[in-house]
């Protein structure tokens, strides 16, 4: 393998792997081997886009085997995992948008080996690329219990530590406020402090964002009867309460800043140079990213400071707006005494004009 530079410990990581140790300890020879997954003769480079472990048909690949009932009922393996990937985040973007910079089974799984080396749980594992949601995690208070099922507690429709359809949540800055626009198209003068408009706005928000305090409830809750319910129980309604605050304060946040923005992009469609106040919309628009991963702390103390470094940034972008709009307004103002003496100056000539037209043809005709 060395002319290749190809590794040769391949086949090492191969027998660490659930398939591996399936063929070689239990002597199972209905799992995958190699020529399952890249072929016989017609074995081909992994970014070949023909190949079978190519990003884009690796699913496929996968699902040939974790599809199938017959394969996987007795190994007692859920058949929906690839399903339920094709309906997730990371499913679209790679399958639909074609971005092959996302996450497939073995991204998460391991190609030849059992797990990533040095990654045992989901939450590790997402970790890899979400470094600083994994971080904020860490300082948590879930991060204490062992058991917590990590990243897909929240993001999977039911919290199954093997559900694979991890929802979108977060929605792009750009649509955030295009989707404020709109709203601003159907409701002209809308205000962000009114109810109305926070629940018009969430309504029409794109990915739909589910109720924080309704995913803490899976666990928070007097139905559910775990040790960790068992002995702090008292925390439930604490927790609820905390989820609720925490999505107030991203979705105000949200709407802070497509209010902001919008403003300047309608603002400088106009007369008016906005260039300051399009440098601070961008420096709120990293402020409104960094939120996602600061709310994995559920710290409403770390999470409401953010928030309000935000929503100073859009304060001094209405106020830098306002004294524009208001200088503005006074120049036209200011304009309409030299418009007047314009307009009289004009009529004078006119008059002038036409007195002597008129004195120079009766001269004419005397």
């Amino acid at each position: 393998m060395n002319p290749y530079g190809l590794a040769t410990d391949q086949l090492a990581q191969y027998r660490t792997s659930g398939h591996g140790r399936a063929l070689y300890q239990r002597q199972d020879e209905r799992v995958a081997v190699c020529t399952d997954c890249h072929g016989t003769h017609n074995v081909m480079k992994a970014d070949d886009p023909a190949s079978p472990v190519h990003a884009k048909n690796v699913p496929d690949t996968c699902g040939r085997c974790h599809e199938d009932a017959s394969l996987m009922g007795p190994s007692q393996l859920s058949t929906r995992v690839v399903a339920e990937y094709r309906r997730s985040v990371h499913g679209q973007g790679l399958l639909e948008q074609g971005d092959v910079g996302m996450p497939h089974c073995a991204t998460c799984h391991g190609s030849h080996a059992a797990v990533p080396p040095g990654y045992r749980d989901v939450g590790h594992v997402c970790g890899r690329c979400h470094q600083q949601e994994e971080q904020h995690f860490l300082a948590s208070p879930h991060a204490k219990f062992s058991m917590f099922p990590r990243c897909v507690g929240c993001h999977t429709p039911e919290g199954n530590a093997r559900d694979h359809w991890i929802r979108r949540v977060a929605a792009s800055p750009e649509v955030i406020r295009e989707t404020y626009a709109r709203l601003l198209d159907v409701h002209p003068g809308t205000r962000i402090d009114d109810p109305k408009t926070q629940a018009a706005f969430e309504a029409r928000r794109e990915p739909p964002v589910q109720q924080y305090e309704t995913i803490c409830l899976r666990c928070h809750h007097p139905r559910v009867r775990s040790a960790h319910r068992a002995f702090f129980s008292e925390l439930d309604a604490q927790a609820a309460q905390s989820g609720a605050t925490l999505y107030q304060l991203v979705r105000q946040a949200e709407l802070s800043y497509a209010a902001a923005t919008e403003r300047v992009e309608r603002v400088g469609r106009g007369v008016l140079l906005v260039t300051d106040e399009a440098l601070l919309a961008e420096e709120m628009r990293t402020k409104l990213v960094s939120l996602a991963p600061i709310q994995h702390a559920l710290n409403e103390e770390k999470l409401t400071q953010a928030v309000e470094e935000l929503n100073a940034l859009a304060e001094q972008v209405h106020t830098s707006l306002d004294d524009k709009v208001r200088g503005l307004r006074w120049r036209y103002w200011a304009l309409l005494p030299i418009w007047s003496c314009i307009a009289v100056f004009v009529t004078a000539l006119w008059v002038k004009y036409k007195q002597l037209k008129h004195a120079l043809v009766a001269e004419g005709t005397g």
